[in-house]
């Protein structure tokens, strides 16, 4: 399979970025971070979403009893 320079250039930028903070991978993620708040750029999020069920619990508080067999 060739080669894929766009790859190799983000995993080499990877790799620089981790030798930078000694393969810490919270030191790692700190950096990030830092950079994300002082950058102007916007930075998006993907809030994982919820999974639909159904309402367990009553307007009183109570558990409603499980339906089904």
């Amino acid at each position: 399979m060739p080669r894929d320079p766009i790859v190799d250039e983000v995993r080499r930028a990877r790799e620089n970025e981790a030798a930078k903070h000694g393969f810490d991978v919270k030191a790692v993620l700190t950096a990030s971070k830092k950079r994300q708040r002082r950058s102007t750029h916007k930075v998006v999020s993907f809030v994982p979403k919820k999974k639909l069920t159904a309402n367990r619990i009553r307007r009183d508080g109570r558990e409603r009893p499980p339906v089904g067999p």
